[in-house]
């Protein structure tokens, strides 16, 4: 959070300081507001900058996290900020959207966005330590499903496939996830759950899902320690960030650590904003090496995902670069060739010196 200092004029006086909290709301592939919860006196302002990719900041009320809040009437009462969209490169220039506090009534806010509430997408501000909390607030929401209370309806089944995959000379086998019949940007978004590690070993489960607009992907991290950082097709193992020539970011979870007798794990949720593949590798050292990556939506032909996991064994999880100057680690048996070369020419050096004594 950064706090600064402003002056706002109450009437036609001049009150004393107040505080400007900038509350970040997502991001590229983040689906919450950052903070989630803070404390804000009277005339403080709530600042939300709104990050990739389309969000919102909607009052909403304790009971009924999801909803936009009413009076009696059913009349909306509460503030509003509307969608504001941010594109997915964009880095600079976020949009942003003011709310006064005006005493210390616990506010109440969520993102409206289709699914993101029901994602724990929410916010407030001087949330009560007991009874009515923050924790309290956003484990409604989530129980709610984003739904105010209706029962979430059942996904259409996810229909999985397998198949082998050969790199070098390791073959793995895939598990292909299929998307609902009927699965698109104008129904309801899907939520796809995809287990990180684990008793599968170094895999993501499944390891490719078809989705649609809108929809989410939830990496939940298993046993022991992974991350889900997007690449690129041609370089699976390294950073999107570092390879991209279009100013792209990349989402990266960080390191997610679950212990091997865990039962709770983190997660970490990614929206589908298009059908443009999606390329994900583990950055942890060697996984990606063997063959640990995920992907959206990735072609049947040309750049297909087997192509994307083969590409990350042959390279062994380097990116395809080389190493060079002090970089470059020579390897044992150049080394033990380097050190009798050296052996070599000592010994010549001292017995052409003994030679030219005797003559």
């Amino acid at each position: 959070m950064v706090a600064r200092f402003v002056t706002l004029a109450l009437g036609a006086s001049v009150a004393s300081a107040a505080l400007i909290h900038d509350i970040m709301v997502g991001g590229v592939g983040q689906l919450t507001f950052s903070p989630s919860n803070i404390a804000a006196d009277p005339g403080d302002i709530l600042n939300f900058v709104f990050q990739q990719v389309n969000h919102t900041a909607t009052q909403s009320s304790f009971a009924n996290p999801c909803v936009k809040l009413k009076d009696a009437s059913g009349n909306p009462i509460g503030f509003d900020s509307g969608f504001m969209p941010v594109a997915a490169t964009q880095t600079t220039d976020f949009p942003s959207y003011q709310v006064q506090v005006n005493d210390t009534t616990p506010i109440w806010v969520y993102c409206r966005q289709s699914g993101h509430c029901g994602k724990g997408m929410v916010f407030s501000a001087n949330a009560p330590a007991t009874g009515n909390t923050f924790d309290a607030f956003q484990a409604a929401a989530v129980t709610q499903n984003g739904t105010a209370g209706a029962s979430p309806t059942s996904a259409a089944p996810v229909v999985t496939v397998t198949a082998d995959v050969t790199g070098g000379s390791s073959t793995m086998q895939t598990v292909y996830g299929s998307a609902p019949t009927g699965a698109s940007s104008s129904g309801s978004p899907t939520d796809h759950t995809v287990v990180v590690g684990g008793s599968n070993g170094l895999v993501y489960t499944p390891n490719t899902v078809v989705a649609a607009v809108g929809d989410t992907i939830t990496f939940e991290f298993q046993a022991t320690n992974h991350t889900a950082t997007q690449s690129s097709f041609a370089d699976p193992c390294r950073k999107l960030a570092l390879t991209s020539t279009t100013g792209q970011v990349g989402f990266d979870s960080g390191f997610q650590p679950a212990a091997a007798g865990a039962t709770v794990f983190p997660t970490y949720t990614i929206t589908v904003n298009n059908t443009t593949p999606i390329w994900v590798y583990c950055r942890q050292t060697g996984h990606c090496g063997k063959g640990m990556v995920f992907a959206v939506n990735p072609p049947a032909t040309g750049n297909t995902f087997n192509n994307f996991m083969a590409n990350a064994i042959n390279i062994n999880g380097t990116g395809g670069a080389t190493l060079t100057g002090s970089s470059a680690q020579p390897s044992q048996t150049q080394s033990g060739a380097g050190r009798h070369a050296v052996g070599g020419g000592l010994a010549l050096l001292v017995l052409a010196g003994v030679m030219s004594l005797l003559v």
